[in-house]
């Protein structure tokens, strides 16, 4: 009888320390693996992402030359200094004396338009030269990878005999 009677207690305190002592060490292991799961799953797609940006970099480099046109076309900030000194090396290329040049204003384009974000910028520029000189310069800037819009001409003629040239450019930048 005694041998039964301290079976079923030492059965009893081994139930007891079962539930107490490893039933909440084997559910903290369980949750454990679960977190760890999760986070494997998680490196898992960061990696696919990582790799999906690669490729699509690997992409791009095909279309470097490109993308550096449009960005020449449109760049980030307008830089006035820059764009006046490509309009009087082209102006001087097609045979064309540069009187004067500015900045008439800039403006950002509403943001109910598509192109919200993008600005227009005004030039004026004063040049001297021939018909066909003026020509040459517009299919200077009508081919340059600037997006350069040639808004208003105005010819006078001089004592020379040449033409006085004012010419209003509208520029496009982000």
């Amino acid at each position: 009888m005694k041998r039964i009677l301290a079976t079923t207690i030492l059965l009893f305190i081994c139930f007891l320390a079962v539930v107490y002592f490893i039933l909440p060490q084997y559910s903290d292991f369980k949750l454990l693996r679960s977190k760890i799961s999760q986070k494997e799953s998680l490196i898992q797609e960061r990696n696919i992402y990582f790799s999906n940006l690669e490729e699509a970099s690997n992409k791009l480099e095909k279309y470097a030359e490109s993308l550096e046109k449009i960005n020449s076309a449109l760049p980030l900030r307008m830089s006035p200094a820059s764009l006046l000194s490509f309009l009087q090396e082209k102006a001087s290329e097609s045979g064309l004396a540069v009187g004067s040049m500015g900045i008439i204003k800039a403006q950002e384009v509403g943001a109910e338009e598509e192109t919200a974000g993008i600005k227009e910028s005004y030039f004026s520029l004063s040049v001297v030269g021939t018909l066909s000189s003026l020509e040459n310069f517009l299919k200077v800037i009508e081919n340059s990878s600037r997006m350069i819009e040639v808004e208003n001409i105005s010819l006078t003629t001089t004592e020379e005999g040449s033409l006085a040239i004012t010419l209003r450019l509208k520029v496009h930048s982000y």
